[in-house]
């Protein structure tokens, strides 16, 4: 699989975004991504999650996920 990507052609929106999305009180990670699962969002696709302030999340997802992640 990652030979594969070698040899691919990079999309023209490559790259990295945080998404940040409101929340009462502050999940542990793994809670979190349950929820997430829930609400049919691929995990995998979410690269890293943080808590930048409080009753705030923060998601680092592809560039090219987020048409498909905000449906």
């Amino acid at each position: 699989m990652a030979a594969a990507r070698t040899f691919s052609v990079r999309s023209a929106n490559h790259g990295y975004k945080f998404l940040y999305l409101p929340l009462r009180r502050r999940l542990p990670i793994g809670q979190l991504r349950s929820r997430l699962r829930q609400l049919s969002i691929n995990t995998r696709r979410v690269l890293s999650i943080h808590y930048p302030d409080r009753h705030l999340v923060a998601l680092l997802i592809y560039n090219d996920y987020e048409a498909e992640f905000c449906s």
